[in-house]
């Protein structure tokens, strides 16, 4: 949401002029800016947030790979994820 914000300061002097002078204007500032903050936190927050869940199955004994979260318990001694390719350290995967 701060981000949100952010954008709203960011494009109000470009954008204002251009927009209807009734309750159309804020709404449409409103749409671009909730548009611009999912955006950022789908492409910057969400895999971070992502990796982080799949390590937390790892360690509750549940082999994902950390990438892309293919499941691994039938894998586990190729030493690489088949679905992506990364390669699989035996100390990221409890038995």
């Amino acid at each position: 949401m701060f981000l949100a914000m952010v954008a709203i300061f960011a494009i109000m002097p470009w954008v204002l002029p251009l927009l209807p002078k009734t309750i159309l204007g804020p709404v449409i500032i409103y749409c671009l800016c909730m548009l611009i903050g999912f955006g950022v936190y789908y492409f910057i927050a969400a895999p971070e947030i992502r990796k982080s869940l799949r390590r937390q199955l790892n360690e509750l004994n549940i082999r994902v790979c950390i990438e892309c979260g293919f499941d691994l318990r039938e894998s586990i001694d190729l030493g690489r994820c088949p679905e992506c390719g990364t390669k699989i350290e035996k100390h990221e995967l409890k038995s």
